[in-house]
């Protein structure tokens, strides 16, 4: 496969570019290890700002804007792992709208991907919970001409959602929040037929690991930024629960219909390794 293709824009070169060196830096760091830290704050503490990096907002949406036009002319050429939203969401019967709570859902990714592939013969309300600043910023962007609305909060977008979401679908997020825990259970509570939770990085033994991760903006931006931006490094503390009590909470309501290993040896902490799982659960009657 020849990466530098002429029919390839200088964007997509830069992103595939981009994609090479991101998969590199993984497997680096899958193979040395993290530091690891005692708990929350010193990750926290360690790691800066985090996710309510203003800048990093700015390159998030940014991302988001090509994405969607990119998507809108057809030329995405996209991964199997991108199509994991389509899971979810084939297991879904409605004769309407289907409402989604997309917990963490960025720009909204998954978004593009189900309404490229599935509308206009499925209509969708798509409520994507994510941190303040990017709340503000993309509520400012063109994303929410194409049928997104952004919160800060699960109640802000459950007193704004037309009835219970048909899905809950957490990508990603749940390491990245204080007390991954918590935030699952809060996703629990809103009593959603449908729960989908994936690439959740997850503890093997009882015991909660703390690490700090770092980047550039111009990774995370897919290898481009704003004009008169400069790169800097952004970090974000992760926390990997014990999967035991992980399914644990799930259970109580849910029944998990699919559970399967999403990424293995993703990251190194001490002399073990943290693997990423999937979980689909439907609600019990």
């Amino acid at each position: 496969m020849t990466i530098f293709s002429p029919k390839k824009t200088t964007m997509e070169v830069g992103i595939l570019i981009t994609r090479v060196f991101r998969s590199a830096r993984r497997r680096w760091k899958a193979r040395f290890g993290y530091k690891e830290f005692g708990d929350y704050s010193e990750a926290a503490t360690a790691s800066g700002v985090g996710y309510e990096n203003e800048d990093l907002a700015d390159v998030i949406v940014l991302s988001g804007e090509k994405f969607f036009d990119r998507m809108d002319r057809g030329s995405v050429e996209l991964s199997l792992a991108q199509l994991r939203p389509l899971i979810a969401l084939a297991s879904i019967e409605s004769q309407g709208s289907i409402r989604v709570l997309d917990f963490g859902g960025g720009f909204g990714s998954h978004y593009a991907v189900a309404r490229r592939v599935m509308e206009p013969a499925q209509d969708f309300q798509w409520l994507i919970v994510e941190t303040a600043a990017m709340v503000a910023r993309a509520r400012k962007s063109s994303l929410g001409e194409k049928g997104l609305s952004w919160f800060t909060s699960v109640s802000d977008a459950l007193s704004k959602s037309i009835g219970v979401p048909d899905l809950v679908l957490s990508i990603g997020t749940l390491p990245y929040t204080p007390d991954p825990l918590v935030a699952l259970q809060e996703l629990v509570d809103i009593g959603a037929p449908n729960l989908c939770l994936m690439r959740v990085g997850l503890s093997d033994t009882e015991k909660t690991r703390y690490i700090a991760q770092v980047s550039s903006l111009r990774f995370l931006g897919g290898g481009d930024l704003p004009v008169e931006m400069k790169d800097a490094t952004v970090g974000w503390p992760a926390t990997f629960v014990s999967k035991v009590r992980f399914k644990q909470i799930i259970e109580v309501d849910y029944e998990i219909t699919l559970e399967f290993l999403d990424e293995s040896n993703s990251y190194r902490v001490g002399k073990s390794y943290i693997n990423m799982y999937g979980f689909l659960a439907r609600r019990r009657a």
